[in-house]
Parts: structure tokens; C-alpha cells; sequence
């Protein structure tokens, strides 16, 4: 059957062409909620990746001497998770 055709069925039999819109706003209801779903773990990864690299950033610039406030001024930590990386917490 053609897609004309089937479009031509479905245009004449009114129950059928509204469980297709159902059909099709489900889809759409569900893709958008997996797209929002995605978007939202990628975020939360990214910050958890900023935040690991931060840390790592805050034990390397200890180790080398930098002062917990300079340390804490280029990595955005808070100081107590800076006392605590300084600590080897």
C-alpha cells in the first residue's frame, strides 16, 4: 500500500487516525523526556568531572606549596575541601 493510500484510509476512518496522534504525541512526549534525561546526566557528569579535576588540581598545587586560600581563589573550593585535600582527606 502507498503512503498515499494509507493516508487516504486512515483520513476516512477517524478511530484509527486518532490512536495514530496518540501514537505520535507518546513519541514525541518520550523522546523529549529522554533528550531532557540526557541533557541533565551530561551536566551532572560535566560537574562531577570539573569538580574531580578541581580536586586533583587543589592536591597537585598543595604539593607543591601554594597556600590553601591561593588554592582555593583558582579552584572555586570551598576552603574546608581544601583544608581536607591538604590533609589527604
Amino acid at each position: 500500500m502507498a503512503a498515499s493510500e494509507r493516508q487516504a484510509f486512515v483520513m476516512r476512518n477517524r478511530k484509527i487516525m486518532d490512536i495514530y496522534e496518540w501514537r505520535q504525541k507518546a513519541w514525541w512526549d518520550y523522546a523529549s523526556a529522554m533528550s531532557g534525561a540526557e541533557r541533565r546526566g551530561l551536566e551532572k557528569g560535566m560537574k562531577r568531572g570539573k569538580s574531580a579535576r578541581n580536586s586533583e588540581i587543589a592536591r597537585n598545587a598543595l604539593a607543591e606549596g601554594a597556600t590553601v586560600e591561593f588554592v582555593r581563589k583558582i579552584t572555586g573550593l570551598d576552603m574546608d575541601t581544601v583544608a581536607n585535600l591538604m590533609h589527604g582527606k
